[in-house]
Protein backbone atom coordinates (compact mmCIF):
# COMPACT_ATOMS: atom_id res chain seq x y z
CA UNK A 1 0.00 0.00 0.00
CA UNK A 2 1.84 3.11 -1.21
CA UNK A 3 1.34 6.86 -0.96
CA UNK A 4 2.89 8.79 -3.83
CA UNK A 5 3.91 12.40 -3.19
CA UNK A 6 4.10 14.69 -6.22
CA UNK A 7 5.86 18.03 -5.69
CA UNK A 8 8.18 20.63 -7.15
CA UNK A 9 11.71 20.42 -5.76
CA UNK A 10 11.32 24.05 -4.70
CA UNK A 11 8.70 22.78 -2.24
CA UNK A 12 10.93 20.09 -0.73
CA UNK A 13 10.51 21.52 2.80
CA UNK A 14 6.74 21.16 2.51
CA UNK A 15 7.12 17.63 1.20
CA UNK A 16 9.37 16.74 4.15
CA UNK A 17 6.79 18.05 6.63
CA UNK A 18 4.08 15.93 5.02
CA UNK A 19 6.26 12.82 5.18
CA UNK A 20 6.91 13.47 8.90
CA UNK A 21 3.18 13.39 9.65
CA UNK A 22 2.68 10.27 7.55
CA UNK A 23 5.50 8.61 9.47
CA UNK A 24 3.75 9.49 12.76
CA UNK A 25 0.79 7.41 11.67
CA UNK A 26 2.97 4.53 10.57
CA UNK A 27 5.05 4.47 13.77
CA UNK A 28 1.88 4.24 15.84
CA UNK A 29 0.90 1.12 13.86
CA UNK A 30 -2.24 2.77 12.53
CA UNK A 31 -1.68 1.17 9.14
CA UNK A 32 1.08 -0.28 7.02
CA UNK A 33 2.12 1.67 3.95
CA UNK A 34 5.11 3.13 2.15
CA UNK A 35 5.39 6.84 1.42
CA UNK A 36 7.31 7.43 -1.79
CA UNK A 37 8.68 10.50 -3.58
CA UNK A 38 11.39 11.02 -6.17
CA UNK A 39 13.95 11.69 -3.46
CA UNK A 40 14.30 7.90 -3.31
CA UNK A 41 15.59 7.70 -6.89
CA UNK A 42 19.30 6.93 -6.91
CA UNK A 43 22.10 7.91 -9.27
CA UNK A 44 21.90 5.81 -12.42
CA UNK A 45 18.24 4.84 -11.96
CA UNK A 46 15.84 5.15 -14.90
CA UNK A 47 13.85 7.81 -13.09
CA UNK A 48 10.94 8.22 -15.54
CA UNK A 49 9.97 4.54 -15.56
CA UNK A 50 10.41 4.34 -11.77
CA UNK A 51 8.05 7.27 -11.21
CA UNK A 52 5.41 5.75 -13.47
CA UNK A 53 5.74 2.37 -11.78
CA UNK A 54 5.30 3.91 -8.33
CA UNK A 55 2.23 5.84 -9.46
CA UNK A 56 0.68 2.65 -10.81
CA UNK A 57 1.19 0.75 -7.55
CA UNK A 58 0.01 3.58 -5.28
CA UNK A 59 -3.48 3.98 -3.81
CA UNK A 60 -3.13 7.61 -2.68
CA UNK A 61 -1.32 10.52 -4.33
CA UNK A 62 -0.69 13.71 -2.34
CA UNK A 63 -0.08 16.65 -4.66
CA UNK A 64 1.87 19.56 -3.13
CA UNK A 65 0.24 22.43 -4.99
CA UNK A 66 2.17 25.69 -5.48
CA UNK A 67 3.07 28.05 -8.35
CA UNK A 68 6.17 25.94 -9.02
CA UNK A 69 4.11 22.74 -9.10
CA UNK A 70 1.62 24.20 -11.58
CA UNK A 71 4.38 25.61 -13.81
CA UNK A 72 6.60 22.49 -13.81
CA UNK A 73 6.93 21.15 -17.37
CA UNK A 74 7.53 17.54 -16.32
CA UNK A 75 4.63 17.53 -13.86
CA UNK A 76 2.21 19.09 -16.36
CA UNK A 77 3.32 17.22 -19.48
CA UNK A 78 4.02 13.78 -18.03
CA UNK A 79 3.43 13.07 -14.33
CA UNK A 80 -0.09 14.52 -14.17
CA UNK A 81 -1.16 12.46 -17.17
CA UNK A 82 -0.11 9.28 -15.36
CA UNK A 83 -1.77 10.38 -12.13
CA UNK A 84 -5.07 11.35 -13.76
CA UNK A 85 -5.16 8.15 -15.83
CA UNK A 86 -4.91 6.11 -12.62
CA UNK A 87 -7.56 8.28 -10.95
CA UNK A 88 -9.95 7.97 -13.91
CA UNK A 89 -9.58 4.19 -13.87
CA UNK A 90 -10.50 4.11 -10.17
CA UNK A 91 -7.09 2.87 -9.05
CA UNK A 92 -5.89 6.06 -7.34
CA UNK A 93 -7.26 8.78 -5.05
CA UNK A 94 -5.70 12.21 -5.54
CA UNK A 95 -5.42 14.54 -2.53
CA UNK A 96 -4.29 18.08 -3.51
CA UNK A 97 -2.66 20.10 -0.71
CA UNK A 98 -2.40 23.87 -1.34
CA UNK A 99 0.84 24.98 0.28
CA UNK A 100 1.45 28.36 -1.41
CA UNK A 101 -0.92 30.83 -3.10
CA UNK A 102 -1.45 29.98 -6.76
CA UNK A 103 -4.28 30.27 -9.33
CA UNK A 104 -5.52 26.72 -8.80
CA UNK A 105 -9.07 27.86 -9.64
CA UNK A 106 -8.20 28.12 -13.36
CA UNK A 107 -6.78 24.58 -13.53
CA UNK A 108 -9.64 22.48 -14.89
CA UNK A 109 -8.79 19.09 -13.38
CA UNK A 110 -7.79 20.63 -10.03
CA UNK A 111 -10.95 22.72 -9.62
CA UNK A 112 -13.00 19.48 -9.76
CA UNK A 113 -11.19 17.73 -6.88
CA UNK A 114 -11.76 18.28 -3.16
CA UNK A 115 -8.82 20.32 -1.86
CA UNK A 116 -7.01 20.39 1.44
CA UNK A 117 -7.51 22.72 3.25
CA UNK A 118 -11.16 22.63 2.18
CA UNK A 119 -11.35 26.42 1.70
CA UNK A 120 -8.43 26.33 -0.75
CA UNK A 121 -6.40 28.82 1.30
CA UNK A 122 -2.67 28.14 1.17
CA UNK A 123 -0.90 26.80 4.26
CA UNK A 124 1.94 29.31 3.90
CA UNK A 125 -0.27 32.10 5.27
CA UNK A 126 -0.98 30.21 8.49
CA UNK A 127 0.87 30.07 11.79
CA UNK A 128 3.07 27.05 12.51
CA UNK A 129 0.39 25.73 14.85
CA UNK A 130 -2.30 26.05 12.15
CA UNK A 131 -0.02 24.42 9.58
CA UNK A 132 0.62 21.45 11.83
CA UNK A 133 -3.09 21.16 12.63
CA UNK A 134 -3.83 21.07 8.89
CA UNK A 135 -1.15 18.44 8.29
CA UNK A 136 -2.56 16.39 11.16
CA UNK A 137 -6.00 16.51 9.54
CA UNK A 138 -4.42 15.54 6.23
CA UNK A 139 -2.78 12.48 7.77
CA UNK A 140 -6.09 11.43 9.37
CA UNK A 141 -7.89 11.85 6.05
CA UNK A 142 -5.26 9.70 4.31
CA UNK A 143 -5.77 7.06 6.98
CA UNK A 144 -9.54 7.15 6.39
CA UNK A 145 -9.06 6.80 2.62
CA UNK A 146 -6.68 3.88 3.06
CA UNK A 147 -9.06 2.14 5.48
CA UNK A 148 -11.85 2.61 2.93
CA UNK A 149 -9.69 1.23 0.13
CA UNK A 150 -8.71 -1.82 2.19
CA UNK A 151 -12.35 -2.50 3.10
CA UNK A 152 -13.45 -2.24 -0.53
CA UNK A 153 -10.66 -4.60 -1.65
CA UNK A 154 -11.64 -7.15 1.02
CA UNK A 155 -15.32 -6.98 0.04
CA UNK A 156 -14.43 -7.42 -3.62
CA UNK A 157 -12.27 -10.45 -2.80
CA UNK A 158 -15.06 -12.01 -0.73
CA UNK A 159 -17.56 -11.32 -3.48
CA UNK A 160 -15.36 -13.04 -6.06
CA UNK A 161 -15.05 -16.10 -3.81
CA UNK A 162 -18.79 -16.34 -3.15
CA UNK A 163 -20.04 -15.57 -6.66
CA UNK A 164 -21.27 -18.45 -8.77
CA UNK A 165 -21.71 -17.43 -12.37
CA UNK A 166 -24.83 -18.23 -14.36
CA UNK A 167 -22.77 -20.46 -16.59
CA UNK A 168 -21.59 -22.51 -13.59
CA UNK A 169 -25.12 -22.81 -12.20
CA UNK A 170 -26.47 -23.95 -15.55
CA UNK A 171 -23.68 -26.50 -15.85
CA UNK A 172 -24.60 -27.96 -12.45
CA UNK A 173 -28.27 -28.06 -13.44
CA UNK A 174 -27.53 -29.81 -16.72
CA UNK A 175 -25.44 -32.45 -14.97
CA UNK A 176 -28.40 -33.37 -12.75
CA UNK A 177 -31.34 -32.98 -15.17
CA UNK A 178 -32.08 -34.16 -18.70
CA UNK A 179 -35.19 -33.13 -20.59
CA UNK A 180 -36.59 -36.20 -22.35
CA UNK A 181 -39.86 -37.42 -23.78
CA UNK A 182 -40.46 -40.98 -24.80
CA UNK A 183 -37.33 -42.50 -26.17
CA UNK A 184 -35.35 -39.40 -27.01
CA UNK A 185 -34.24 -35.92 -26.06
CA UNK A 186 -36.41 -32.88 -26.65
CA UNK A 187 -34.83 -30.11 -28.69
CA UNK A 188 -36.05 -26.93 -27.03
CA UNK A 189 -36.64 -23.57 -28.64
CA UNK A 190 -34.67 -20.62 -27.33
CA UNK A 191 -37.68 -19.34 -25.37
CA UNK A 192 -38.43 -22.80 -23.89
CA UNK A 193 -34.80 -23.25 -22.92
CA UNK A 194 -34.70 -19.88 -21.14
CA UNK A 195 -37.89 -20.72 -19.26
CA UNK A 196 -36.65 -24.17 -18.24
CA UNK A 197 -33.27 -22.94 -17.01
CA UNK A 198 -34.87 -20.02 -15.17
CA UNK A 199 -37.15 -22.40 -13.24
CA UNK A 200 -34.30 -24.71 -12.32
CA UNK A 201 -31.89 -22.05 -11.00
CA UNK A 202 -34.67 -19.76 -9.76
CA UNK A 203 -33.10 -16.74 -11.39
CA UNK A 204 -33.92 -14.83 -14.58
CA UNK A 205 -31.99 -15.97 -17.65
CA UNK A 206 -31.00 -13.22 -20.06
CA UNK A 207 -29.42 -15.09 -22.95
CA UNK A 208 -29.23 -18.86 -23.27
CA UNK A 209 -27.32 -18.87 -26.55
CA UNK A 210 -24.48 -16.90 -24.97
CA UNK A 211 -24.34 -19.36 -22.08
CA UNK A 212 -24.21 -22.45 -24.25
CA UNK A 213 -21.88 -21.10 -26.89
CA UNK A 214 -19.16 -21.04 -24.24
CA UNK A 215 -19.56 -24.81 -23.89
CA UNK A 216 -19.95 -25.43 -27.63
CA UNK A 217 -23.31 -26.95 -26.81
CA UNK A 218 -26.37 -25.52 -28.54
CA UNK A 219 -29.00 -28.26 -27.96
CA UNK A 220 -29.91 -30.96 -25.46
Amino acid sequence: MDIFISYSHKDKQWKDRIVTFMQCMKQQNQFDYTTWDDGEIHLGDEWSSIIRSMIEKSKIAILVISPDFLSSKFINDTELEWLLDQRNSGELTIVPLIVRPCPWEVVGWLAQIQLHPADGNALSGSSDHEIEENLKQLSLEVRRLLDQTISEDELEAESEEDTVTVEEEVEVTISKEKVVTGSGYVFLTRADLKEYIGKRIEKPVIDTLLIFSTKKQHTW
